[in-house]
Parts: structure tokens; C-alpha cells; sequence
């Protein structure tokens, strides 16, 4: 089948084996590292510069995305994430030509995996699971990013939030991946790196793995993840034991 996002026959899983069997895994700093755009942000700005508008541009998109979703007024990833670079820049006080903006959003769907990132999803799918993506990107994005950085094809679909017209952690966002998937919210895992998302999957009844790439604490609300590895490599072990 082709990986779109969005599809009404996106491929279920095989629920007969077990409720572990099938793993939805975050995108953005899970599998790829969107503070890596510091790397492209050097062309235009000195080094320092550059890691802190990086840093201020994770920060706005995932703002821009919990408070558009609570005021109910959606607009896609890919138009948060163009927003959040503007602020980014005036925040530093730069401004680019068109022609480097438009650069940057491009390098921003090719980014270079995690090194643990592409073993452990083989290692994964040997072992029997059914991987798939859940994100806040947009289907296009999701696509441009999976290709581009060569993981596409470990997984069976990809699901966007575009769909929900709701960010993550809305409870929308993982019911609509039980729907999609044809089983309940509870015969799913999610594998993120990102605290608030584990802790929004595992309110609306997923398992949860959470990839402690920081080495921080967990979160102070919520339940803790059902796993806790500081890296991908750790998954696969983990979820075997009993």
C-alpha cells in the first residue's frame, strides 16, 4: 500500500497476536531530532544564533499547537511550524530573505534520524510488531520527513493529526488512531519522546514507552509510562519481558 497518513484503508494490525503487538511511535524528537536544524540555520546566522533559534522554534511550534487547539482554531503543522520560525528569528533579532525561509522550512522535512533509530525499528518488526507513526505533523509533511530521512518504509502507515483538527495531547488525537487501526485505544502503544504526549496517550488508555533521550525526570502530572528506555535500542528488550 502507499504510506499517506491519512488513508480511510489504512492497513489494521494483526490484533490476534497480543495487545503489544502494535506500536505508534511520535515523529519529532523520537525518530529524527528537529533541534538538528541548528546545522542549516549556520548558513545564515553565527553558530550560537543559530542553536538558539533552533531551540525557540521547537518551543513556539509546540506552544502555537496547545494553544490553538484550546482555543479550537486548527490551522496545520506545517503552517505552525513556518510561524514558529518567524517568531524564532525576530525573537534573535534576525531576518532572512524569502528564499532562505523558504530553505529552512524545506531542510526541516529532511532530517537525519537518530543514530539508535533505524536498527532498532528493524530489530522491532523482527520481533513481530506492527509499527506506525502518530504525529502532529501534517500528512505532507509526515511523507516528505519519512522518505527523506529513509525510514518509510518500517512502517506499515503513518496517522496525522489533520484528521482530528486537534493537537497532541488531545485525547481526540489517540482515539482517532484506535478508530483508524480498528481496535481499542488500550491494544496500543505509544513510544514518545516527548512527556506530555506519553502522558495524553496513557490518559486516554494506551500503553505507554517513554524514550528518555534528556536523561530528566518524568513529568510531574499524570501516570507514569509503562517503560521507561533512554534509548530505542532498550525497546525491543523491554516489551518482551513479561
Amino acid at each position: 500500500m502507499t504510506r499517506s497518513g491519512q488513508r480511510p484503508d489504512v492497513q489494521p494490525p494483526d490484533m490476534s497476536a497480543t495487545e503489544r503487538d502494535t506500536l505508534l511511535f511520535d515523529l519529532y524528537g523520537t525518530l529524527v531530532d528537529p533541534l538538528a536544524i541548528a546545522t542549516a540555520l549556520t548558513r545564515y546566522l553565527p553558530d550560537e544564533a543559530a542553536q538558539r533559534v533552533a531551540a525557540v522554534w521547537r518551543q513556539k511550534q509546540l506552544e502555537y499547537s496547545f494553544r490553538l487547539t484550546m482555543m479550537e482554531r486548527y490551522r496545520s503543522f506545517a503552517w505552525v511550524t513556518a510561524r514558529s520560525l518567524d517568531y524564532a528569528l525576530l525573537a534573535d533579532g534576525h531576518e532572512l530573505p524569502a528564499d532562505a525561509r523558504a530553505s529552512l522550512l524545506d531542510q526541516y522535512d529532511a532530517p537525519e534520524p537518530f543514530p539508535d533509530v533505524e536498527p532498532a525499528l528493524c530489530t522491532l518488526t523482527e520481533a513481530g510488531h506492527s509499527l506506525y507513526v502518530l504525529s502532529n505533523g501534517s500528512p505532507e509533511m509526515l511523507q516528505r520527513c519519512l522518505m527523506n530521512s529513509g525510514l518509510a518504509d518500517h512502517f506499515v502507515a503513518w496517522l496525522s493529526v489533520d484528521a482530528v483538527g486537534a493537537f497532541k495531547p488531545s485525547p481526540q488525537v489517540y482515539q482517532h488512531a484506535g478508530t483508524m487501526l480498528g481496535c481499542t485505544v488500550g491494544q496500543l502503544w505509544l513510544v514518545s519522546c516527548n512527556p506530555f504526549d506519553v502522558i495524553g496517550a496513557k490518559s486516554a488508555g494506551m500503553r505507554t514507552a517513554w524514550l528518555n533521550r534528556s536523561g530528566g525526570p518524568f513529568d510531574t502530572i499524570g501516570d507514569q509510562p509503562d517503560v521507561i528506555v533512554s534509548s530505542l535500542d532498550e525497546l525491543a528488550t523491554r516489551l518482551a519481558r513479561p
